[in-house]
């Protein structure tokens, strides 16, 4: 178990190749998440999977992948930062997560 530390609103990817962005709704409590896998020009592009880190404020957040509709679930912000959120994608795609605080 990899150990990570995490400065406020962080966010990372155990695949370089899987590029992140957080963004905060100011009217609520909530988060959203982008995840795009880019490729690489001259390599063939393939799926990857992999964990997405996300540093959010202390809760609970009710976690929804927004483009599939998969709810995944009730996670802390702790393992969120820590241990991560799965994240599968093929190449060129984008995930988006909502994190909505509980």
């Amino acid at each position: 178990n990899e150990t990570r530390v995490r400065d406020e609103f962080e966010v990372d990817s155990d695949i370089p190749s899987l590029w992140t962005n957080l963004l905060r709704n100011p009217d609520n409590a909530d988060y959203y998440g982008t995840v795009y896998l880019a490729t690489q020009q001259g390599l063939e592009p393939k799926p990857v999977s992999g964990k997405t880190f996300w540093t959010v404020p202390a809760g609970n957040y009710q976690v929804t992948e927004l483009i599939t509709g998969q709810n995944l679930g009730r996670m802390n912000s702790e393992d969120m930062g820590k241990t991560g959120v799965s994240t599968s994608l093929n190449p060129r795609a984008v995930a988006v997560y909502r994190f909505a605080k509980q």
